[in-house]
Parts: C-alpha cells; structure tokens; sequence
C-alpha cells in the first residue's frame, strides 16, 4: 500500500499557534507536508476578525450594521465617495500571524519527526 500523507490547512484547536502545531506533530508526524499555525486565538473566527477589521480601514465606510447572528445578517462594507480601494492598502494580518508564528513552527519542527514533504526551509 502507498504511504499516505496529510496536508493541514486551517484550523487546528490549541491555546496558541505552538500548542496547535505539537497537536499536529504529534498526531500525524511524518505523513505531513504542511504545518499551519492553527488559527488560534482571535483568528480562531477569522472571517469574523477579518471582516471586523474593516471597520478602520479609511477607503470604507460601513453600509449596513451585522451581529453576526445569522450568514444574511454580517457587516457590509462599501466604498467611500471619492476614495478609491487598493489591495495594496489591505491587510487581513495574514503576514504578521505568519511571522509572530514562525519561532514556534521551528521549535515545534526541530524537536519532531518530519516527513519528506515538510522541509527545514520555506515549510510556510
């Protein structure tokens, strides 16, 4: 039988990004070939945190209020009269997760087993 192997994206529960990736590790190990972060903490809900962060973004304005109760009852955003909106001006703190992460996914790297697939270089 071929070896199998696991590819994580997303979501794994753990009280921060390094308890995640133990979580990972140690359950799969070897199989894998990636090795999220986990979403932990206030991007455990990350379409909520990402959309909330939209609030302060000076190119938009809120167009209609959401609590969250329900998928037809979310914030929506529209562009401000006489702005202009640049992907370049969004941040969706993607890149800052990634590196406040990155000490502990080479942590969590250097002391377990890893596949093939999961290198000692740009794993991210």
């Amino acid at each position: 039988m071929a070896s199998r192997h696991a590819h994580l994206v997303g979501s794994i529960p753990g009280e921060n990004p390094e308890a995640a990736m133990r979580l990972a590790m140690t359950t799969l190990g070897p199989r894998l070939r990636s090795l999220p972060d986990g979403e932990t903490g206030e991007r455990r809900n990350w379409i909520i945190s990402t959309i909330e962060s939209l609030r302060g973004h000076p190119d938009l304005e809120l167009a209609k209020e959401g609590d969250w109760s329900d998928y037809d009852k979310t914030p929506q955003f529209k562009v401000k009269r006489g702005h202009r909106l640049l992907g370049a001006s969004l941040d969706f703190g993607q890149v800052s997760a990634v590196e406040a992460s990155r000490p502990a996914f080479e942590e969590v790297r250097s002391k377990r087993s890893r596949g093939p697939g999961l290198p000692r270089r740009n794993a991210w």
